[in-house]
């Protein structure tokens, strides 16, 4: 048989029984390249859905290039770069220097520049041709567009409830605020959640680029999620109100749940424009070089 032949039997197989030890007995024999890089995307998958990707990536990778070392200083340039972007905490319009980002992370300017490049195909990060790669400012438009779009995709996964909803991997939140240090650990925890519970809902879809969507959704809204919470005199009523949704999805009401969902998504919705002004103001008033976000 054709080895993209096999390859074909086997996606199709590990679909319809997502079960590793299953995927395990009938794959043996199957050892080629492109074989190994779907059982190992199906078992992360099984572990933690939202890290699949990552690791099905790196894999490739690591396969195309011949050097493992490449492949993971590119990928921590990556994951560096993109949460000192995301924080918001630079001036916006900042051009980056690559030598110096290099030299603080200990790398050639090869993996900066690959993880640049990523970071402009994502939208994260604006591209001067003949100047470089700077810092884009918070849309306040293109940040409704991502919470419109980041709700449609919920309701679908909801709607086609293809896997039923698992709160097993939600982080345990504290029952109050004398277990958190200060405020801003109460919000990351509250955040956390959130987040959390937003990739589960998109795993009820039964699709895992639609799972991948809703993950960087909340990498790019994290600082607006963590800013809304700790303005609230309340943050633990978040994801109290999300326990009950949890509650409705796992109960089958799914029109409720629906509602209730909308209703959360409206009110952050008409946050926004004052979250992103006070995001724009930090980074104006109290700007901190790229170099000491990595």
């Amino acid at each position: 048989m054709a080895p993209r032949e096999r390859l074909s039997i086997l996606m199709g197989i590990s679909v319809r029984h997502p079960n590793t030890n299953h995927i395990s007995a009938i794959s043996a024999g199957y050892t080629t390249a492109e074989e190994q890089i779907v059982l190992i995307y199906h078992s992360v998958y099984l572990e933690s859905p939202w890290t699949a990707f990552d690791q099905w990536q790196l894999h490739i990778m690591k396969s195309i290039s011949g050097d493992p070392s490449s492949p993971d200083k590119t990928t921590d340039a990556y994951t560096r770069l993109k949460a000192a972007v995301m924080s918001y905490r630079s001036f916006p319009g900042t051009f980056f220097n690559i030598r110096t980002l290099a030299e603080k992370m200990k790398v050639s300017p090869t993996p900066i520049r690959e993880a640049l490049i990523k970071l402009v195909h994502e939208g994260v990060i604006g591209f001067v041709p003949g100047r470089g790669y700077y810092v884009k400012p918070l849309d306040l438009d293109d940040l409704r567009a991502d919470y419109e779009l980041t709700f449609l995709m919920l309701r679908f996964a909801i709607e086609r409830s293809a896997n039923p909803f698992d709160p097993h991997d939600l982080p345990l939140l504290p029952a109050n605020h004398s277990h958190m240090p200060d405020e801003g650990d109460l919000a990351r925890a509250c955040a956390a959640y959130v987040e959390s519970f937003y990739e589960r809902i998109a795993l009820m879809g039964g699709n895992l680029r639609l799972v991948h969507s809703v993950r960087q959704f909340n990498d790019r809204a994290r600082v607006v999620h963590l800013l809304a919470l700790k303005s609230m005199p309340r943050p633990l009523d978040v994801p109290s109100d999300l326990n009950r949704l949890a509650h409705l999805l796992q109960s089958g009401s799914r029109k409720q749940a629906l509602r209730m969902l909308e209703l959360r998504c409206q009110e952050t919705m008409s946050m926004l424009p004052e979250l992103v002004k006070t995001i724009h103001l930090r980074a104006q008033h109290v700007p901190t070089p790229l170099e000491e976000l990595v």
